[in-house]
């Protein structure tokens, strides 16, 4: 597991100091799925589920917190997964190639920057803060990485970056907004 751990925190920092590199390496890499969201994505979206328990204990809404971030855990699990489709259904509508593992790649690593930013869920003051630009980071990703891993053409990328990040921030609103009605 430990090992697990230090390749999940070496990618990441990779996506973060030198995202076009890292997603020129990653297109080239054999990706399962399944494997990478139990030995990556499941254990990066456990970091704002498990700072926004921590930031909770002691105070009188720690079950809400607790159940509230089991339920946004799960979605964003979920999310990913629905953001890889939605990333390879648009893709021949913008000239793009159509590939799912490279979109499913695309979809991992624009989502890693808000769940590493949220950690700031410790402190509830800083947890809208920490979407946000985490978000921000993401739309960055996706702006470096559509060109990488979709083959999109440089009169297409800026539609359909804006067709994927629009369909990412209202995916992340709708996880929120649902996780949200269920407490």
């Amino acid at each position: 597991m430990e090992k697990i751990i230090k390749e999940v925190f070496e990618r990441a920092k990779k996506i973060f100091l030198s995202p076009q590199a890292a997603l020129t390496e990653v297109k080239s890499e054999e990706m399962n799925i399944a494997d990478t969201m139990k030995n990556y994505v499941a254990i990066i979206a456990a970091i704002p589920a498990a700072a926004l328990i921590i930031g909770s204990f002691g105070r009188a809404d720690f079950f809400n917190n607790l159940v509230f971030a089991i339920l946004v855990y799960v979605m964003s699990l979920g999310g990913v997964i629905l953001l890889g489709k939605i990333v390879n259904a648009l893709a021949e509508k913008f000239g793009a190639a159509k590939d799912e593992a490279n979109a499913f790649k695309l979809a991992v690593y624009c989502t890693t920057p808000m769940f590493i930013y949220r950690i700031l869920n410790i402190n509830p003051k800083l947890s809208l803060f920490a979407l946000l630009v985490g978000i921000l980071h993401g739309i960055y990703i996706i702006y470096v990485g559509l060109p990488i891993l979709m083959d999109t053409s440089e009169e297409k990328n800026i539609p359909f970056i804006a067709a994927s990040v629009g369909i990412t921030v209202a995916l992340i609103f709708f996880i929120g907004f649902i996780a949200m009605r269920v407490l």
